[in-house]
């Protein structure tokens, strides 16, 4: 299944793909301040699958981002991945 289709019926919601160019890794963190500085303030998730949660907390600035982006956790689970 595609991201496309999985968001098909939710229409409020969209998937942006943002990619920071330079010689940096491109942290999520990141990826999210330059979205905030282009998109405004809106209601930001960020949605990882459930065998992300076991080192999370080894994320960049994991807190803040949090706090920009509370994450939406799936089950990746019956055999069926993205």
């Amino acid at each position: 299944m595609t991201l496309l289709k999985a968001r098909a019926p939710l229409s409020e919601f969209a998937f942006l793909d943002i990619k920071i160019q330079g010689s940096e890794p491109p942290f999520t963190i990141d990826s999210m301040r330059k979205l905030m500085s282009r998109e405004g303030p809106k209601q930001y998730f960020l949605i990882l699958g459930e065998d992300s949660l076991e080192r999370l907390h080894e994320w960049k600035e994991i807190e803040e981002l949090i706090a920009l982006a509370p994450p939406l956790i799936g089950s990746r689970g019956g055999g069926s991945h993205f």
